[in-house]
């Protein structure tokens, strides 16, 4: 994406935050998002990491955002020559709202279609509010609407309209949608009652839907949104959550903050462990 990490973080250093946050934010649409929820590919370049520890980079971010939000200080926007075509974005998640800004800044009016009732795609659906604030989420949005990008919520192309629609109504169509689905099991009693698959589980939890947790819980899987689920199961009421992970404890694709929050909340740790399949017993 091309953030300028040196840059924020040597204006931090001398104090001068909102300069840090205009640079951390000018080419990054979903900054507030990723000072919480992103991998930090960075630290893990970080040459201070050689010494001791690398420099707390998505830290400092998520600090420059949080003191802009709170000084109240209004965004610069830029100054844009409107043009007459119009663009349909279909898919309001970190991708469509990352098309959406470049487009509305060359002057292009863009409409955003999404089949949810908000904004935020993934980051919405996917990731728990105790892990990704809400208000993260509507910072991003908020700074795209400002540009005079328009929101169509809940609204389905195929349903609400079609796809003839957006090519009839719009002079192009970027399509942004997120790969929501999930990848099946293939063991046997995958598809017994109370078993979830981890998008599905954390769509139905971060949407306030109907959501039955058992008093043991496994999740499979050794990734960030193992280490959301088994953190909601608590949430909702689990009394022992343990994660199988079928490889070792440094080939955890999560970062070492991520775990030791999962595990301080009590979730169970079990490496070199795959389950070969579900029971009617145990599927709960």
């Amino acid at each position: 994406m091309g953030t300028n990490c040196r840059g924020y973080l040597n204006l931090a250093a001398e104090g001068r935050f909102e300069e840090g946050y205009i640079l951390s934010r000018d080419p990054n649409p979903v900054a507030a998002m990723c000072s919480y929820v992103c991998s930090a590919p960075c630290e893990r370049a970080c040459r201070r990491g050689d010494i001791d520890r690398p420099l707390a980079i998505r830290a400092m971010k998520r600090f420059l955002v949080e003191w802009h939000e709170a000084s109240g200080i209004p965004d610069v926007m830029p100054q844009i020559t409107p043009r007459s075509e119009r663009v349909a974005v279909v898919g309001a998640g970190p991708a469509g709202l990352s098309v959406a800004r470049e487009l509305a800044m060359k002057g292009y009016q863009c409409s955003v279609f999404d089949s949810l009732p908000f904004a935020g795609g993934t980051m919405l659906i996917g990731v728990p509010a105790f892990r990704l604030p809400r208000e993260a989420i509507e910072m991003d949005v908020r700074l795209v609407e400002r540009l005079g990008v328009t929101f169509r919520y809940d609204t389905e192309i195929g349903k609400d309209i079609t796809f003839e629609q957006l090519q009839r109504d719009f002079d192009a169509i970027a399509i942004t949608a997120g790969a929501m689905d999930a990848v099946a099991l293939d063991i046997p009693g995958a598809d017994l009652e109370g078993v979830d698959y981890g998008v599905d589980f954390m769509k139905k939890a971060n949407l306030g839907q109907p959501l039955e947790v058992g008093r043991d819980v496994v999740v499979i899987g050794g990734g960030y949104t193992a280490m959301d689920c088994s953190r909601t199961s608590l949430r909702h009421g689990a009394e022992r959550v343990s994660i199988c992970y079928r490889r070792t404890r440094s080939e955890l694709v999560v970062d070492e903050e991520e775990l030791g929050e999962t595990e301080r909340e009590g979730v169970n740790m079990e490496f070199l462990a795959s389950r070969s399949r579900s029971s009617a017993r145990t599927a709960r």
